[in-house]
Formats: C-alpha cells, sequence, structure tokens
C-alpha cells in the first residue's frame, strides 16, 4: 500500500514538467467515412440476416426429421375407364363392372381394392370387390357371316379380368373388376342409373391406400351386357 502511494506521489510531483508529445488525427473526406459507416451498417445487416436463416433452416431441419417418419402415399397408379356396366342376377346386390386399363410406375400388387359410390340423393356407400367372376359372362353382339345373321357370344368374365396379383412398373394391366354392395338402400332399391359418382380405392401390397377419382358421370362409358350364368339356368 505504501508502494502504491510513492508511486501516486512521484507522477503527481513530476508529471507537469513532463513534455508529452502532441498527436493530431489526420483529416478524413466526408465520403470516406459515409463509406465506412455505410460498410459497418451492411455488415450488420447481412449477419443479422444470416443469423435468422440459419434459425429458420435449424428449424426446418428438425421438423423435416419429423416428418420423415410420417407415411407418405404417393399417387403411383393411373388409370382409363374403358366401360362400365350393371351386373344382372336375380338378387337385390348392386354389381358394379369396370372394364380399365391400370398402371403403376412401381412395381407392386393390389392387397384388395373397394369402391365408394353415391347416389343420386345423396348417401354414400361402400361396394366390395367381387373375388369369383366364375359365374359371369359377358355377353356380345356380333353379326355372324356363316348364317348372315345378328347373334350372341358369350366371353367368361375371369378369362379376361383385371390381373391385380402383381404390377411391373410401366406395364399396364387391362380387364374387368367388379364390386358389390347392398342394393337397398335406405328402403329404395339402388341401380347403376343412380349412382352420380365413385371413387376407387386401391390397397397396395404395403398396405397403403391410394385413391383413383372418376370423371363426371356425364362421360362415363356405359355399355356391355354382364348376366350372372344362373339367369341362363332358370331360363
Amino acid at each position: 500500500m505504501a508502494l502504491a502511494f510513492s508511486a501516486y506521489a512521484i507522477i503527481a510531483n513530476f508529471l507537469p514538467f513532463i513534455e508529452l508529445p502532441v498527436f493530431t488525427l489526420p483529416k478524413v473526406p466526408l465520403s470516406w467515412a459515409l463509406a465506412v459507416v455505410m460498410a459497418a451498417v451492411l455488415f450488420m445487416v447481412v449477419e443479422g440476416s444470416y443469423r435468422l436463416h440459419h434459425q429458420k433452416d435449424v428449424a426446418l431441419l428438425s421438423n423435416s426429421k419429423v416428418l420423415s417418419v410420417l407415411p407418405v402415399y404417393p399417387d403411383i397408379f393411373r388409370q382409363e375407364i374403358l366401360a362400365i356396366c350393371e351386373g344382372i342376377r336375380a338378387n337385390s346386390q348392386l354389381y358394379v363392372f369396370l372394364n380399365m386399363r391400370l398402371v403403376s410406375t412401381v412395381d407392386t400388387s393390389i392387397f384388395n381394392s373397394f369402391l365408394r359410390v353415391k347416389d343420386d340423393s345423396g348417401k354414400r356407400y361402400k361396394a366390395t370387390k367381387v373375388t369369383s367372376l366364375a359365374d359371369w359372362e359377358l355377353e356380345e353382339g356380333f353379326f355372324d357371316q356363316g348364317f348372315k345373321m345378328d347373334n350372341v357370344r358369350r366371353i367368361p368374365i375371369e378369362t379376361i379380368a383385371l390381373q391385380t396379383d402383381i404390377f411391373r412398373a410401366g406395364v399396364t394391366n387391362n380387364g374387368w373388376i367388379c364390386f358389390e354392395m347392398d342394393g337397398k338402400g335406405d328402403g329404395k332399391l339402388i341401380r347403376l342409373e343412380n349412382i352420380v359418382a365413385m371413387t376407387m380405392e386401391i390397397e397396395d401390397g404395403l398396405r397403403s391406400i391410394h385413391k383413383l377419382h372418376f370423371p363426371e358421370k356425364v362421360s362415363w362409358p356405359i355399355k356391355g351386357k354382364i348376366i350372372h350364368s344362373s339367369l341362363r339356368r332358370l331360363a
């Protein structure tokens, strides 16, 4: 403590007699000063923007890690409806037959499929796929050149059914598929003419659901005649 007091006394007594050199700052042009100020401001703006974007990138990365574990079902199927026909059978069920081209963008298979329909009263129904088409026949009219007359041939639907066991990427599968639903909707009989909208749902081999939307009914290709063989046995 005494040493510090002695040093202070020496500086206080002799400082007035010490001549220190005089320093003068050079004059800086105004344009240079403005440039320096602008550069400093620009640096702060750029750094602040970088910090902000860096924080957003971190947040997006965190969100992407969360979203990566959620199931994503890409739209891998493309369809073309060639014909829509109501199957004829002696019961109250409604059978909707679709002749379609179906192509997948990846190798896959169809585990199951459904048809969502809406009738002209706004009611919605779910039709299930008919797994066996052994007793259904497509009737086609043709002109028989041998007998010079109109005739009818019957084609078993199962021989021209849509094969859904396996799809190769880019290869089109053609054929008929049938869906069945209770035709007694709220006490009234529902037929194909009462259906105004349809959506097909496909469940692939990985149990992912894909929706195939149909166009407006005005463009539906309603044609063909498909009957159950039991009707011919009754006749």
